[in-house]
Formats: C-alpha cells, structure tokens, sequence
C-alpha cells in the first residue's frame, strides 16, 4: 500500500468522520419542512402526510412509517435499521443508527440501492451467475483539456461490491482510449486479487467489439487490445464480456468520474468504495430516470 493511498485514506475518514458528526450533532426535525413543522411556524396548512394520507406528516412518519415508505425499506432488505430507527428516543439517536454501520455494511447497502432503484427490467444492472464476478468500467474524458480518468468496480451475484478502483488520465487522446485503460486497470486488478471467474461489462460497444476481435488491432489503442486479449487469455478461467446502457453503468461512471478529478493515478479499494463516490451514487439514486 503506496504512502499517497495510506494518505487519502486518512484524509477521506476524518473527512467523513467530520461531516458525520456535524450531521449527527445537528437539530434535525425543527428545520425540516415537513407538514408539521410548517404548521408549528404559523403557516396553516393540511397536515395529513403526501403519500398515505392517514396520518401527520412528521420526520418519523415521512421517513420511517408511512406505509409507502416501510414498502421501499423492506424491498431494499432494510428492514431491521428501519425498526431500530423506530425504536429511537429521538432523531439524533435515530441518525446515530445509520452511522454505526460498519464500512461493509455500508457498502452492501450502496449495492442494493443501486440494484433495486428501478423497476425497468432492461435499466438496471444484473446480477451475475454462480461464481462468476462481475467487473463493469468506464473512462471518462475530458476533450478540451485532453485529460480523464478510469474507474471499475468489481460486484459478486448478491450485489456485494468486491473492489473497486479509480485513477486519473493526465494525457489521452480519446474517449475510446480511456475506456480501454479502464479495462486494463481492472484486468490488473482482478489478477492481483485472485479472481480468476469474471464477466466484464462496459456501455462502449466499440471496446467490446475491440477486445473480442482483431478488427481494431490497426487503431492507434490497438496495441491496448492485443496486450488485454494475452492477459485474459493467461491469467483467467473464464472471462465473458457484455454489454451495459449507461444507466446499468453508473457506479463504474461515478468512479471513473472521480478518477478524473483526483492527482493519483491509481486508487484501489478491496472490497470498498470511496467516501465520496457513495455521495455521488446516492445523488444519482435520488434523480428520476438515471
């Protein structure tokens, strides 16, 4: 483990660290503006709550009781945090339970939000078969400043985020060429963790096509293709390759993303994700049709 990751490893806790205690030790239900508190500042207003309407809508009913709402958490198999949240004297105790996650805990539950945030068969990502692990990529590029970033996230059957890693591009030429590096970094990566069963997805059709044929061998990232069709030709059982629309993609484009705004050039997380990519998965999570 380099010095540089030992060091942002450290900056990302105590980061994280803060803002948790800040959230923690912040009055929540008084500023929240949801129906009662509205009316508790004088604004006359119908108190039933938006979703159910049988009941006020305070933060523990918006978010914790209605019945809409306990539907979503038992869906998403978090039920249990759900009722140890009910359980709570008050909200400061009731966020507590959240944030004594463990890290793999937390990362689990990353994974099903991302599995179950859409009802859409054909726009959601899928789960592999058996044994199998499956590593979806993506490369980001930024054309104006000829720089960009990679990022890859490697998941089992259950949705369990088993690595991940990240890194930027200081120099490249395209966008196919960051996707192609993308792909190399996580064929290195798997190597080193053992994995030796894996299905790579990505949502370039052209990568795929290039990585599984000869056909593109004369592109300037041709010598790209040749050296990952040895390495998995080598140092894998079975390999398999699908495609993905951008939608199944979105937790390798959130890391290629954050690759691309980093100084390292390699960031590498076993079994984990980054403080920050978690952000930027549960914004997407919370926007219609991504």
């Amino acid at each position: 483990m380099t010095a540089s990751f030992q060091a942002a490893q450290a900056r990302a806790a105590a980061r994280a660290d803060a803002d948790a205690r800040a959230f923690a030790d912040a009055p929540p239900s008084p500023y929240l503006p949801v129906k009662r508190n509205i009316k508790r500042k004088g604004i006359e207003c119908d108190t039933l709550c938006v979703c159910c309407r049988r009941l006020d809508e305070d933060c523990a009913h918006l978010f914790l009781r209605c019945k809409e709402v306990t539907k979503i958490w038992r869906e998403l198999k978090l039920d249990n945090i759900r009722n140890r949240m009910c359980q709570a004297q008050d909200g400061k105790e009731a966020v507590q339970e959240l944030l004594n996650l463990t890290e793999r805990d937390s990362v689990q539950h990353c994974g099903k939000l991302m599995k179950e945030k859409t009802e859409r068969p054909g726009l959601m990502w899928q789960a592999p078969i058996g044994d199998v692990l499956k590593i979806n990529i993506d490369g980001a590029y930024h054309a104006a400043q000829r720089k960009g970033g990679w990022g890859f996230v490697v998941r089992d059957r259950s949705g369990s985020v088993r690595g991940s890693g990240a890194g930027v591009l200081p120099c490249v030429a395209s966008a196919i060429q960051a996707e192609a590096h993308a792909c190399t970094e996580a064929v290195y990566a798997a190597m080193t963790w053992g994995m030796v069963n894996v299905q790579i997805e990505s949502d370039s059709q052209v990568l795929l096509r290039a990585i599984q044929s000869n056909d593109l061998d004369l592109t300037p990232e041709g010598v790209i293709y040749r050296d990952l069709r040895v390495l998995l030709q080598l140092n894998f059982n079975q390999v398999s390759f699908s495609f993905a629309p951008r939608a199944c993609n979105n937790l390798a484009h959130c890391l290629a993303a954050y690759g691309a705004s980093r100084q390292d050039s390699r960031l590498h997380w076993s079994e984990s994700l980054p403080d920050d990519v978690r952000v930027m998965v549960a914004s997407k999570f919370a926007e219609p049709g991504v």
